[in-house]
């Protein structure tokens, strides 16, 4: 159960990395 919530937190994690570095990159185009 642990594994499984640290996998959905950092699912969570990469999500959020993803859309700040579009909104950044979309800033700067």
């Amino acid at each position: 159960m642990i594994e499984g919530l640290l996998f959905r937190d950092l699912k969570q994690q990469a999500f959020e990395i993803v859309v700040w570095r579009f909104a950044v990159w979309f800033n700067i185009t």
